[in-house]
């Protein structure tokens, strides 16, 4: 059996691996961006000090190009791991944007075999190989691996630090807790909201798995990544002095955001801490109590809640949920900067709804958390990782679907899980005959599903000229 899927997915890997790299080499137009990556990493493998774009500024702001001012600090906004990792590409491959764009390309591939990878450790070894033939469909990562952006770098140092958390607490391994760690460092080290993945692993802990705060391992593991930055932090700082929360641009961005959160939500944060403390006493205090009387009664409230979160997921959605059963309609993308500047809050579930109708049953996950009882605590770890990351994007404001790359292998996850409970159910129908209707049925919504994604993956990621989608 494992043979079998090794060779699946090594297939499905390399069939991959051909299609995008070969639309890499189409000719097509370049974002900033990949300019920048490039850049920055030709000028670190000469003098790994010079990581800075003031002489990008220089030539291009002469020729016209209206560029932000902190492309005139004297050191580059984001930590310099993804530069560091295309200048070893060009080391391997030579100096060119072909090089430059493999870092993307592997670490996008690489999502294919982590999705198997969290998808059997939560669940089964079924779950973990559909979730990776999703995944090599789906197009954000698609179009993120064929540019020389750091979505993808990003996407697979969170997840995979998440997936040695999950795996480290299936048993306790303390090296799994440790690696957990350091991925998440080198999340942190490609991009800020890399520490995405110490929140959440944290917030679950809290919330589900407070034994681990007992670990020294677990503790030592969350300040593993701020250890990792310490360099960073240390390098500003002699380039800046004090004033480096404001110079850094990317660091006052976020200690803005924060603030603006913390001041306009603070009464939630309250509310929500009032609420769990209480809980945590009464529980300790009085277990008869919790568990005859209040826990019953929590869970109808749970059930009550989860069907009416659904409902309004879908209600809110609707127009995109119509939109991705439509098999002509094709999301807008371009290269207009700031073209999703107006749209709703709610813009990455329908924008990730639009691209793939296959999210639609990551959304329909949540009633497994009523059906599915028997893995109620994995479907709470990939909602709450989900939820995380698109709420953070969400506040952020600059809605991109590449920012938002780190929650698409546990939604395809649940996706994927959600397919094959529903498929399982209907193996429970005494009738052979309707047996049969609901399984020709379901693979016919699977079917289209996929063609449709497919669809929107020749239109805007095979040609690979898109910035904006």
């Amino acid at each position: 059996m494992k043979r079998d899927v090794s060779v699946i997915l090594v297939c499905l890997i390399v069939v991959v691996f051909f299609i995008r790299i070969g639309s890499f080499s189409r000719e097509h137009n370049f974002t900033y961006d990949e300019v920048v990556y490039s850049t920055l990493a030709a000028q670190i493998s000469e003098n790994p000090a010079n990581y800075n774009t003031m002489g990008l500024y220089q030539r291009d702001s002469q020729k016209g190009r209206e560029l932000p001012e902190y492309f005139k600090e004297p050191l580059f906004k984001h930590p310099p791991l993804f530069a560091r990792l295309i200048t070893f590409s060009y080391g391997l491959f030579g100096r060119t944007y072909f090089s430059a764009f493999k870092v993307s390309l592997f670490f996008g591939i690489l999502l294919i075999a982590l999705a198997y990878l969290l998808g059997s450790a939560l669940f089964d070894n079924r779950t973990g190989v559909y979730a990776a033939f999703l995944m090599s469909i789906e197009p954000v990562i698609w179009v993120s691996s064929q540019k020389i952006w750091m979505e993808t770098t990003l996407a697979f140092f969170t997840v995979l630090s998440l997936y040695l958390f999950a795996r480290s607490i299936k048993k306790y391994n303390p090296y799994f807790m440790i690696s957990s760690g350091v991925s998440a460092g080198l999340a942190l080290l490609t991009k800020y909201p890399g520490i995405l993945a110490v929140g959440i692993i944290f917030l679950y802990a809290l919330c589900g798995e407070r034994w681990l705060f007992r670990k020294k391992t677990f503790i030592f593991s969350l300040l593993i990544p701020f250890a990792m930055l310490v360099p960073w932090l240390e390098w500003n700082y002699r380039i800046y002095g004090t004033g480096l929360f404001t110079a850094n641009v990317e660091i006052g961005q976020i200690l803005g955001k924060v603030d603006l959160l913390m001041k306009d939500f603070w009464g939630i944060f309250i509310l929500a801490a009032v609420v769990l403390v209480c809980l945590m006493v009464v529980k300790k205090k009085s277990p008869d109590f919790y568990g005859r009387i209040l826990l019953p009664k929590l869970k109808v409230f749970e059930r009550i809640f989860i069907i009416a979160l659904f409902f309004a997921v879908i209600f809110i959605l609707r127009g995109h949920i119509i939109n991705a059963l439509d098999l002509v309609h094709v999301p807008r993308a371009g290269w207009e900067m700031g073209m999703f500047y107006n749209e709703p809050w709610y813009f990455y579930l329908g924008r990730l709804a639009e691209l793939s109708p296959f999210y639609i049953f990551s959304f329909g996950g949540l009633l497994l958390l009523i059906f599915d009882r028997r893995h109620s605590r994995e479907y709470s770890f990939l909602f709450l990782v989900s939820a995380v990351i698109l709420a953070f994007y969400i506040l952020w404001g600059n809605y991109q679907c590449r920012y938002v790359s780190a929650a698409v292998v546990p939604l395809m996850v649940l996706s994927s899980k959600t397919q094959l409970f529903i498929a399982d159910a209907f193996g429970r129908f005494r009738s052979k005959q309707m047996r049969y209707v609901a399984y020709a049925c379901a693979l016919l919504i699977v079917a289209y599903a996929a063609l449709k994604t497919l669809r929107i993956d020749i239109i805007l990621a095979v040609p690979n000229n898109i910035c904006y989608f």
